[in-house]
C-alpha cells in the first residue's frame, strides 16, 4: 500500500500491491490562479482568504503523498510547460508558494498569447493530453480553488462544448478528476459544475460541508486500492455514448466510477514501413560508452492512426 494511513480507514480491497513502476500513482494538483478574481490580487475581503486556503490546501495533500505517489503543481494561468513529477515535497512546495491569482493587465496579457486558451477547462484539457502519453494506471487531476466558470453541460455554447471533450478525455484514458472547493472554509457552497467532471470520471468532489482536511483524506482513501476492469464491446462503434453500471454484491459498499463511455469508431490500421535513417543512426553512434548502468521505463500506446512511445 502506497498512500498514507489513515485512522478512519476503511478495509481496502484484496487486490495485489505491486512495485512496478506503471503502478505508481500520479496526482496533478490543478491550482486554478487564473479564476480568482482581481480581489485576490489586491488583498480584498474573501477573495485575498481564498489565496491562503489554496495554498494551505495544496500544501496538506502534498504532504500526504505516499513514498511511491508522484505529483506535478500546474496553474491554470498557463500549461504550455507541463512541470516534471516527483515526490520531493520541498519541489512541490516551492511550485505551491508561486500560486498568485494574475492581475487585470497580466490577465489580458495572457488571453492574448494564448488566444483565449486560458482557465480552467482549457487546462484540464491540456493536461489530459499530457497524462495520455505515460504508463501509469493511477492517475488524478485534483482541482484545488473555487471555479468561477460553471457552464450548463447540456447547452450548445463553446465552454459546454470542451467540458464535454474534457469528460469525454478523461474516461477514454482513465483518468479521474477530483476536487477540493476551497470555499467550504469561507463560505459553504457546493459546485455542481466540480461534481459533474467528478461523477463522470471516477473522482470524488469534497463537498461544501465536509472540510479541506475530510475532502483530502478520502481522495487518498478512495485512490489507496482499485479494481482495473475492462471488457470488449460486443456493440458497433458507432461513436455513440454508453452508459456504464458496475454492481457489487457487498452489503454497504459504494461504488464509484465513471457513468459511461464514448465508442470511438474502428479505425483500420496500415502498418507502415520501418525506414532506415543514416543521420539518427550516425547521432546515435557518437554518442559516448557509459559503463554506468541506468533504468529505462518505455511504453507504447496505440491509438486510431498515432503510436506514442514514452521512454524515461
Amino acid at each position: 500500500r502506497n498512500g498514507p494511513i489513515f485512522a478512519s480507514e476503511e478495509v481496502a480491497a484484496p487486490d495485489t500491491v505491486s512495485d512496478r513502476f506503471a503502478d505508481r500513482r500520479l496526482f496533478v494538483l490543478m491550482l486554478d490562479d487564473f479564476g480568482m478574481s482581481f480581489g485576490a490580487v489586491a488583498g480584498l475581503g474573501e477573495n485575498a482568504l481564498l489565496v491562503g486556503e489554496v495554498k494551505q490546501a495544496a500544501r496538506q495533500f502534498v504532504l500526504s503523498l505516499g513514498p511511491k505517489d508522484f505529483a506535478a503543481v500546474v496553474l491554470t494561468r498557463d500549461t504550455r510547460y507541463f512541470p516534471d513529477f516527483t515526490n520531493m515535497v520541498n519541489k512541490l512546495t516551492g511550485a505551491i508558494e508561486k500560486f498568485q491569482p494574475p492581475g487585470e493587465a497580466e490577465r489580458m496579457y495572457l488571453l492574448g498569447l494564448r488566444r483565449q486558451r486560458v482557465g480552467l477547462l482549457p487546462a484540464l484539457d491540456e493536461v489530459l493530453d499530457y497524462l495520455n502519453k505515460l504508463p501509469q494506471h493511477s492517475k488524478s487531476i485534483v482541482y484545488i480553488g473555487n471555479p468561477s466558470m460553471a457552464p450548463d453541460f447540456g447547452s450548445a455554447s463553446g465552454l459546454a462544448s470542451l467540458a464535454r471533450d474534457v469528460v469525454t478525455k478523461a474516461q477514454r484514458d482513465g483518468v479521474h478528476i477530483s476536487s477540493i472547493d476551497v470555499k467550504a472554509r469561507v463560505r459553504i457552497t457546493s459546485s455542481e459544475f466540480l461534481k459533474t467532471f467528478a461523477e463522470n470520471t471516477g473522482g470524488y468532489a469534497s463537498p461544501g460541508s465536509h472540510s479541506v482536511e475530510q475532502g483530502i483524506q478520502q481522495i487518498f482513501v478512495e485512490n489507496q486500492s482499485y479494481y482495473l476492469l475492462s471488457y470488449e464491446q460486443a456493440n458497433p462503434r458507432n461513436g455513440k455514448y454508453r452508459a456504464l453500471d458496475v454492481k457489487v454484491n457487498r452489503p454497504g459498499a459504494i461504488v464509484r466510477t465513471r457513468k459511461g463511455y464514448t465508442s470511438e469508431p474502428r479505425v483500420d490500421r496500415v502498418a507502415s514501413q520501418t525506414t532506415f535513417d543514416p543521420a539518427v543512426d550516425a547521432a546515435l553512434k557518437m554518442l559516448p560508452n557509459v559503463d554506468v548502468v541506468r533504468p529505462l521505463f518505455a511504453t507504447a500506446a496505440a491509438r486510431p492512426g498515432v503510436v506514442s512511445v514514452v521512454a524515461e
